[in-house]
């Protein structure tokens, strides 16, 4: 019989749809879309098991985990009483990054059926050292299931052989077929499947399916766009591009999907990129007729900045706050809105209703509740900040909070809200935050908590307070936590960076189990020689049951907590990575549930391999003969490419494809398997195969905690691009048999092609370097040169200076660490001055005295004059941009009014600036002496005085206060010089200061003459 089933929308936007496989007997509910409803409340209002007394770490916990092929940003979606598996069950449906969905019970956890959608584009193919995803990035965004005609629609990227493009499927959600007609490619004018991507959720509205893009990271020239498809016919039915002429403007949202009225319109935020106010909107909120017709919108005036900055508005979604009034977004810069959703008020702050500011960027969208004890309220939980609460009067929200939280997030993106509650009670927060670190570029420990809605300051529970049972691995980002029939669903990342992911499941603790049966069958095979492999037939119970696993060298020994290697693996198989080399090893395994653990299985003994003394490894690629696979890393993506390599000038390199491949970002290998404190040798494989320039690309290595490289710099090194060139490295093996090579990105991300790692001997302290030389080079640059150091392996350098003859090296005056040539250029220094040099040389075995002293004396200071092209190249006599710090560069071909301007620029440099927060440090002057400072100005964008103001202050000493380039003009397109005699600062330099106070600086030209 067919039954109305109510989805969890708000007041704003209930609709009924008719399920045929419903049955009235369930009285359940249905999470069929992003945050629940499409005024994305994240509320559920009929939830009658779960409550604030009951969700505690003695009645509530993890009842399954479900292992899936790789991490899950989409949230978790459930349908209840759904014909499947031979009757009528609950099922939750689970999406990959891998383009697989998958259909669990919600209340067993067994699999009904799983679908892959073929090869997902991959972090490698977008070709750019993005690590925003890690490895594949198949399905991110939310899909949306329509429970009247069983239909399940997620969108994925696909690589078919190189060939990239999005598809939009259609699933039924008993089988995971796809639908007649299923799947439908997404293209459109301007849309590039490896610019775009599909993070934000999936929205079925106004008989229509919403797909919102945004892009991978801020790379190539991409667009937002919001596409409708006729859901039956998987017809595109109208596209809407937020920057048809420009570029950039994505729907992030953190994969929010947009907000939908009762009448139908549609709400969603932009992020950086091109504004005009008429057809392109970087950071604004945007309200679109149900035919994706442009209805009203919203920008802040400082967009401008948003955009230089990179603080898009919608790092957050949108929440449309009942009754459906208000509109509110909080964005990067920490800085949000409430907006009249009648009348969002178009650019400026004072049209907006309110301007809210929390501690950080809010990442996790808000939520609301209408309590019976405090009435309408709206969560947020930024990073950096506690979780606070705002009572909502109907027009606007309280300030300040009305409720704050007891813990404090300072790791991005913060947390993500949920609430269950049965009406206007038993309300619960629940927030999936990070526990430790940052999860911007890499995967970090997460942890689910509940709060008493009511009274956020309590805590009701979280799943650290018994790790060991609760435990779901590591944050999913975008990871909302789905409410239903008394369960909570989380998705995460798993255990890895990259290639793993969960489904937790909580409830209440059955308190009807048995004792478990002992597990049986048990049986340990040594995989390597420091990896053994566990398998054994399950255990029976009543309830759920998960294993610990214990391990030791004395064979019939009592497993204890001294001896447990691992808890709470719900698999029949595991794998112990720990192990020592050539060791005889004894395990047994306990199952255990809420009623106590089994007795041990049989137990089982393996005697792991003898210890390696090499092993090659192709970073980031297939196997090349000698080098195995790439293997034993954590973080980090892949790339790959045919550039040839040039492999002279290197001794004994790889084969020329391992350096056509590599992994990039901050990662890690740890690989095991050596004896304990043997020596070998760790040799490294790079080739720069992207940048051109020094300085492009710069990272620092630790070597089993030892600093061996700083600031590295591939190209620098290897003197060009596509160049190969090795570092290499003599030290022990730690004391679990492991080299742990960490690479930490400085500037753009670490990059690794090959390791090596030989038997050797042991590394002794190196001898003091000899014959340092200095040359003065310019009026403040000195390049030194020496002698290398011989030593049994690598040898790098520290640089010290003084002024006094004679000095001893120390921290306070190491002027540079971990030189890897036998050249340094120290700049920088003042005009006219001597100065003194050492050199030390340092290796894993130690370091050395220091080499003879050196010294020399920098050039007088400039005399001349200094003219240069803010923003631009080259144009007589002005020399090309140079010197300067911060900001982003503009170009025009605005004609300029020169009158009225003594001696000014040629029109060129007008037409070029330097914009934003920025600083000129210019050097070669002699300390003290006195110049004049000529700064150059055209406002060639606003039309009006007071919409670009700014500071500014030479050495130290403010010379301009809220200057304005029109005011002081008096037109648009219209020269302006600003001069002031001022002295070099003591290191013979002028350092001049561009502060904003509205919209950016800008600057044309410098002159110091």
């Amino acid at each position: 019989m067919n039954k109305c089933l109510r989805l969890l929308l708000p007041p704003v936007a209930v609709l009924c749809l008719i399920f045929p496989t419903a049955q009235t007997a369930f009285g359940q509910v249905n999470v069929v879309t992003q945050h629940n409803d499409l005024a994305r409340t994240g509320q559920n209002l009929s939830e009658t098991t779960l409550t604030p007394s009951n969700v505690n770490v003695n009645e509530f916990g993890l009842l399954f985990k479900n292992t899936v092929d790789n991490q899950v940003y989409a949230q978790p979606l459930v349908v209840s009483g759904v014909n499947i598996g031979g009757g009528t069950h609950n099922v939750v449906y689970v999406a990959t990054t891998s383009n697989s969905v998958y259909a669990f019970d919600g209340d067993t956890g067994t699999q009904y059926w799983h679908v892959n959608l073929a090869t997902p584009i991959s972090n490698a193919d977008y070709g750019g050292g993005c690590v925003d995803i890690n490895g594949n990035a198949g399905i991110i965004g939310t899909p949306v299931i329509d429970p009247a005609s069983g239909t399940l629609y997620v969108v994925n990227s696909l690589n078919n052989a190189g060939a990239f493009s999005f598809l939009l499927h259609a699933l039924d959600i008993t089988t995971g077929a796809d639908r007649a007609g299923s799947p439908v490619p997404i293209t459109n004018a301007g849309f590039s499947p490896l610019t775009q991507n599909q993070r934000a959720g999936l929205a079925l509205a106004n008989g229509k399916l919403l797909i919102p893009f945004s892009s991978h990271c801020d790379m190539g020239n991409y667009h937002g766009f919001l596409f409708s498809y006729d859901p039956s016919t998987l017809a595109k039915v109208a596209v809407f591009n937020t920057s048809p002429t420009g570029s950039g403007d994505s729907l992030w949202m953190s994969g929010q999907g947009p907000a939908v009225d009762t009448s139908g319109n549609i709400y969603f935020g932009t992020s950086n990129g091109t504004w005009d106010g008429v057809s392109n909107f970087s950071e604004s909120f945007l309200k679109l007729s149900p035919s994706l017709t442009l209805e009203d919108w919203f920008t802040p005036a400082n967009h401008a900045n948003l955009d230089g900055g990179d603080a898009d508005l919608d790092t957050s979604g949108p929440l449309l706050i009942p009754p459906g009034n208000r509109l509110t977004m909080v964005g990067k810069s920490a800085v949000g809105y409430v907006i009249n959703s009648a009348d969002l008020g178009h650019l400026g702050d004072a049209s907006a209703v309110q301007t809210i500011t929390l501690g950080g960027a809010l990442h996790g969208s808000a939520v609301y509740w209408n309590s019976a004890v405090n009435g309408p309220e709206v969560y947020m939980w930024a990073q950096g900040d506690k979780l606070k609460a705002f009572q909502f009067n109907g027009n606007s929200l309280n300030v300040p909070n009305f409720q704050t939280g007891p813990d404090f997030i300072g790791g991005e993106p913060g947390a993500y809200l949920s609430i269950s509650a049965n009406g206007n009670t038993n309300g619960i927060v629940w927030a999936n935050a990070v526990l430790s670190g940052n999860a911007n570029h890499g995967s970090v420990p997460g942890v689910l908590r509940a709060y008493d809605a009511n009274n956020i300051a309590t805590e009701l529970w979280n799943n650290q307070q018994n790790a060991g049972r609760d435990t779901c691995n590591n944050f999913a980002k975008n990871g909302y936590a789905t409410i239903a029939n008394g369960k909570v669903y989380l998705g995460s990342f798993g255990a890895a960076n990259a290639g793993t992911g969960q489904l937790c499941v909580y409830g209440e603790l059955p308190t009807n189990c048995t004792v478990p049966t002992a597990a049986s069958g048990l049986t340990a095979t040594a995989i390597s020689g420091s990896q053994v492999n566990l398998s054994w037939t399950a255990s029976t119970a009543s309830c759920s049951v998960s294993y610990n696993i214990f391990r030791s060298t004395t064979s019939g020994f009592t497993p204890s907590s001294s001896n447990q290697i691992a808890t709470g693996i719900f698999s029949t198989t595991f794998s112990d990575t720990t192990a020592a080399t050539a060791t005889a090893y004894f395990y047994v395994v306990e199952g255990t549930d809420t009623a106590g653990s089994s007795s041990p299985s049989n137990q089982a003994s393996v005697t792991t391999g003898p210890a390696i003394t090499n092993i090659d490894i192709n970073v980031g690629g297939p196997a090349v003969s000698p080098f195995l696979a790439d293997q034993d890393f954590n973080g980090g993506a892949t790339i790959n490419h045919a550039n040839p390599i040039n492999l002279g000038g290197v001794t004994n390199p790889a084969p020329a494809a391992v350096y056509q491949s590599a992994r990039v970002g901050n990662f890690t290998y740890t690989i095991p398997g050596f004896a304990p404190g043997s020596s070998q040798t760790v040799r490294l494989h790079f080739a720069e195969t992207f940048f051109t320039t020094a300085g492009s690309r710069t990272f620092n290595l630790i070597i089993n905690g030892a600093q061996v490289l700083t600031n590295f710099d591939i190209f620098a090194t290897a003197g060009a691009q596509n160049r190969a060139v090795i570092e290499q490295f003599t030290g022990p093996a730690n004391s679990h048999g492991q080299y742990v090579i960490q690479f930490t990105s400085v500037v753009n991300q670490s990059l690794l092609s090959g390791i090596e790692i030989t038997p050797a001997t042991v590394c002794t302290a190196p001898p003091a370097p000899s014959g340092l030389n200095a040359a003065a080079i310019s009026s403040n640059q000195i390049n030194l040169s020496w002698t290398a150091s011989a030593s049994s392996c690598s040898v790098s350098y520290n640089v010290f200076r003084s002024t006094t003859s004679g000095f001893t090296p120390l921290a306070s005056n190491q002027v540079a660490g971990s030189v890897s040539g036998t050249s340094f250029s120290d700049t920088g220094l003042a005009a006219s001055t001597t100065y003194f040099y050492l050199i030390e040389a340092t290796s894993l075995g130690g370091t050395s005295g220091p080499s003879n002293q050196a010294n020399a004396a920098t050039k007088a200071g400039t005399i001349g004059g200094v003219q240069i092209n803010s923003g631009g190249p080259a144009v007589s006599p002005f020399a090309a941009d140079v010197d300067f710090l911060g900001g982003r560069t503009i170009n025009h071909t605005n004609t300029i009014d020169l009158t009225g301007a003594i001696n000014p620029a040629p029109m060129a440099v007008y037409q070029t600036a330097r914009i934003g927060n920025f600083t000129y440090a210019i050097p070669g002057f002699t300390a003290g002496s006195s110049h004049t400072v000529r700064l150059h100005f055209a406002e060639t964008f606003w039309t009006a005085a007071g919409l670009r103001i700014f500071n500014v202050s030479i050495n130290g000493t403010q010379v301009l206060t809220n200057f304005d380039i029109f005011a002081a003009a008096g037109a648009k397109n219209k020269a302006v010089i600003e001069q002031f005699t001022a002295n070099a600062n003591t290191s013979g330099q002028y350092v001049i200061t561009f502060t904003t106070v509205k919209d950016n600086s800008l600057l044309s030209g410098v002159e110091v003459q």
